[in-house]
């Protein structure tokens, strides 16, 4: 019963906090940027926040900011007046200091003109304020009548309409069986803990009487709570506890996770919602979408260089424009808004309606970094060594390479692969981690995962999560068939070469979800040991000056007596030096002294006694050839 109560209260304490962020903003703001100020005390949502507002009479929403009632209407109202909401509102005594600034902040003179003319309104209307302390006043308006000595009279004068109510609290209150002897604060502490309710003015002035015997009155019990160190005042009026206040916190954050998950539920595919919005535009007596001056556009484009980051188009809508899913131009204002934005060239749009600043793309994105492009080295006296580096054609390669070559789970940069059917759709992928991806911070976009990101757009922008939450920004170039943002997620979570990377594009709400489970690729994965070996040898000058043959023939495959994989020794020679699939099979198929094991599939073996045959005999002439070629074309 309970939590119920405090799950009907909870409303009190959003309006609480928003109104302060107001009061102490001195003037209007965005539901946004009072999220955004809110954000060191509880993690509420813009859609959860404003739900509440839109409830309270304590707010105006004026030109897509939410503004104080009393505060709005300050202008045109008397002191009097504009004090008596001022107090209302807030629904605890305040200083004149206090009043003096907020009516100053609000147009209503100067500080030093308006104390002493204040004090004389407050002082003078005693049937309206109530001077609680020496310089603090609030409203006669939360006093009840106790003067008469029968219960039921009190109620029925100060509960009008509400006896039904009030009864059945007393009947709650007598249940707790408080000690009324107990200093008063700590009788009201019990009280409100026990009934998991805040109880207004009037509600704890009437029990508070009543259980003293009918002897206070209104003021002396309220003059005395507050005082109280151990209660608090929540806007408008309403008494809790520290520990109710922390279970309200409690259910707030819930509530508005909770909303925010149905919601993007409701709205993931923004696809769908736009087509939505374009059917409901044909019907005869359609809505009309909210008009968008030239100033409200300047507006939004301050709000989005402000934001940092690409939005979507319905975080724009309802945080630039204030506009969500309720209001009936939600539909037609998102369908004209998306025209709008795809015409102004300073914007581009970055797939899954996610709009930014062209002149702010991050410039490395549209680049490779040196870490992933495969190096060619031109080794003086290699030729007449006869050990050089040289790509061979698929029809050159032992035909079981050619496999290797063109296996599209491992295409990367710089290595296309030749799919033998169109790639189709689907929802999620692996994706082994090379180790110079993760030196780079980046991830390969393989053509057989393409069609899961659509062709919308060129560039694109998602925000990644994975399993433990951790967020982070992901751009995709689409042309360049690289994903870039991964460094910190890498280093944070530990991962090495060969890491499988489950990742899953969520269409339509700008999302990848990612999982890790600790499984590595079989080939791609080197014990920590070996990784340490062969990042020493990649800083010495030898290995820099020799080419992937005597790298191969003096690091690598000497280290595999029963011999390595293809991908493995791929994986290896690349902590030496950035190379290619094709490389590392030209080579095996080029030289004598590698041979394919005999009874394992995709194992190469080394005779070092051969080495000095150099070239397999049937290939010299196509060497020769490929030799004269490049030299003709400019080539290494």
């Amino acid at each position: 019963m309970g939590e119920e109560i405090i799950e009907d209260c909870v409303s009190l304490y959003v309006i609480h906090l928003a109104q302060h962020v107001l009061l102490n903003s001195g003037g209007p703001l965005h539901t946004h940027e009072i999220v955004e100020k809110l954000s060191d005390k509880i993690i509420i949502s813009p859609e959860y926040l404003r739900r509440h507002l839109r409830d309270s009479d304590i707010f105006v929403f004026h030109r897509r900011r939410w503004e104080l009632r009393w505060r709005y209407e300050a202008r045109e109202a008397s002191l009097e007046g504009i004090v008596s909401s001022l107090l209302s509102s807030l629904g605890y005594p305040v200083s004149i200091h206090e009043i003096c600034k907020w009516l100053s902040e609000a147009g209503k003179g100067e500080v030093s003109v308006l104390t002493d003319r204040l004090l004389g309104l407050l002082k003078s209307r005693t049937g309206t304020f109530w001077e609680i302390s020496e310089g603090k006043f609030g409203l006669r308006s939360w006093l009840i009548d106790t003067s008469s000595a029968d219960e039921n009279s009190v109620i029925a004068d100060s509960f009008f309409g509400r006896e039904e109510e009030i009864n059945d609290l007393l009947r709650r209150v007598d249940e707790l069986a408080i000690d009324f002897s107990l200093p008063l604060s700590d009788v009201c502490q019990r009280l409100i803990d026990g009934l998991s309710k805040p109880l207004s003015h009037s509600e704890i002035t009437l029990i508070c009487w009543r259980g003293l015997n009918y002897k206070p009155t209104a003021e002396e019990v309220l003059r005395e709570l507050f005082n109280a160190p151990n209660l608090h005042v929540l806007s408008p009026g309403y008494w809790c506890t520290d520990m109710l206040i922390e279970k309200m916190h409690h259910l707030v954050e819930e509530g508005a996770l909770k909303e925010r998950e149905i919601l993007a539920r409701k709205f993931a595919d923004i696809d769908k919602v736009l087509k939505r919005a374009e059917s409901l535009l044909s019907r005869q007596k359609a809505p009309s979408p909210i008009p968008i001056t030239s100033e409200d556009w300047d507006d939004m484009l301050d709000w989005l260089k402000g934001r940092g980051a690409p939005a979507r188009i319905d975080v724009i809508l309802f945080e630039a424009f204030e506009l969500d899913h309720r209001d009936r131009a939600y539909l037609p204002t998102l369908y004209e808004l998306e025209n709008r934005l795809s015409k102004d060239a300073r914007l581009v749009n970055l797939g899954n309606h996610m709009w930014w600043f062209k002149e702010a793309l991050p410039k490395h994105i549209g680049s490779i970094p040196d870490e992933l492009l495969p190096k060619t080295l031109k080794v003086e006296g290699a030729l007449e060594r006869g050990t050089f580096d040289v790509e061979l054609p698929d029809e050159a390669l032992e035909p079981d390479l050619v496999r290797w070559v063109n296996e599209p789970e491992y295409e990367d940069v710089g290595e296309p692969v030749k799919l033998q059917i169109a790639p189709k759709e689907k929802r999620s992928t692996i994706i082994p981690i090379p180790y110079h991806h993760i030196v780079a911070g980046t991830m390969k976009l393989r053509e057989v995962d393409k069609p899961m990101f659509g062709d919308e757009a060129k560039l694109q922008y998602y925000i990644a999560t994975d399993e433990h939450g951790f967020e982070f920004p992901v751009w995709v170039n689409m042309e360049t068939g690289l994903m870039f943002g991964f460094k910190e997620w890498y280093e944070q979570r530990g991962i090495g070469a060969g890491a499988l990377i489950k990742l899953e594009v969520v269409r339509g709400a700008g999302k990848l979800k990612l999982a890790w489970n600790k499984k590595y690729d079989r080939y791609l994965h080197l014990p920590s040991g070996r990784v340490n070996q062969l990042l020493s040898y990649a800083r010495q000058e030898a290995v820099a000056r020799a080419t992937v043959v005597e790298l191969m023939q003096s690091i690598i495959m000497p280290f595999y007596e029963d011999g390595v994989h293809f991908l493995r020794l791929w994986a290896e020679v690349n902590f030496l030096r950035r190379t290619s699939k094709r490389l590392i099979a030209s080579i095996l198929s080029l030289y004598a002294c590698f041979i394919r094991h005999p009874q394992k599939e995709g194992y190469w073996l080394y005779e070092y006694e051969r080495s000095a045959e150099g070239i397999r005999r049937e290939k010299r002439r196509l060497v020769e050839r490929l030799i004269r070629q490049a030299g003709a074309e400019g080539k290494n």
